[in-house]
């Protein structure tokens, strides 16, 4: 996911802070809620408002539980790959499957090479008590 390095304020799930100037020179940073570090760099892991205090750094998430329901527009995080199909994670308490021929203009050989970690703007074609995962569109 290439996005724009982040500052202290409003961040989205996979974004990167890595040159911002509360990083530099820092031995040791200990991170909190919904942060991660990843080699040099540190990455959000849910959408929130970034805070930096000497040595911490965290994000203030307001977590609920998401149910999906049809029709709505989802941003998801692709979570594994499959021959037919995606998981997604859109923050529901299963993960939803999208279908690599769900996309626009998709054909068996003509198909979007999505890979984990891929964000993805989908909406929510099918939700159903008897299937856990909800069913994706693009």
């Amino acid at each position: 996911l290439s996005s724009p390095h982040a500052s202290p304020g409003r961040m989205l799930p996979g974004e990167i802070i890595s040159s911002a100037s509360f990083l530099q020179g820092k031995s040791h940073l200990r991170l909190g809620d919904g942060l991660q570090k990843s080699g040099t760099d540190v990455a959000s892991h849910f959408a929130g408002t970034l805070n930096v205090r000497e040595g911490e750094a965290w994000l203030d998430v307001r977590v609920h539980r998401y149910i999906p329901a049809e029709g709505e527009t989802v941003l998801g995080i692709v979570s594994e790959v499959h021959a037919e199909n995606y998981n997604v994670d859109i923050g529901a308490p299963n993960k939803a499957v999208l279908p690599v021929l769900s996309f626009e203009g998709a054909t068996k050989h003509n198909r979007p090479k999505l890979g984990v970690g891929s964000l993805v703007h989908c909406r929510v074609l099918k939700t159903s008590f008897a299937t856990t995962e909800p069913l994706l569109t693009c």
